[in-house]
């Protein structure tokens, strides 16, 4: 789940991994500079969710979206986009690598610790990675 502060050019993104039960599993939190439009920082949010599951071998992928277009994109491989579409082929290259991806829309209400993390990305000049727990230092 991507924030995005326009007047700099900038946006964040925020991951939390949760098992089938809902357990978090890690959690991620970037800077993203120049993503081009909100559309793009969504895609690039996906695609960094994507690549943080694949690289820590969890492969089977059920990844929630609070852009509508974004997840339309890729569900529908739309390669309209001009420089987007190459976004939304890099997510789908990154499907091989797994098992199972389901792309679901949600409202970012849904989500609050991804938000979290995303705005919290705003200020960070690196990623920042979670892989064991206890997660509750992420809420705050």
């Amino acid at each position: 789940m991507p924030d995005t502060n326009e007047g700099r050019n900038k946006a964040s993104v925020g991951v939390v991994v949760r098992n089938s039960q809902g357990v978090v599993l890690g959690a991620m939190a970037e800077s993203i500079r120049n993503p081009g439009s909100v559309l793009g920082a969504e895609l690039i949010a996906i695609r960094s969710g994507m690549d943080f599951c694949i690289r820590n071998g969890y492969l089977n992928i059920c990844i929630f979206s609070d852009s509508l277009q974004a997840v339309r994109s890729v569900n529908n491989l739309d390669e309209n986009l001009g420089v987007l579409g190459s976004l939304v082929m890099e997510i789908c290259s990154l499907l091989i690598s797994t098992n199972f991806v389901s792309l679901i829309h949600m409202s970012r209400n849904a989500n609050g610790v991804a938000h979290l993390l995303a705005r919290m990305g705003l200020s960070l000049t690196s990623k920042v990675v979670w892989l064991e727990g206890p997660f509750s230092n992420l809420v705050y």
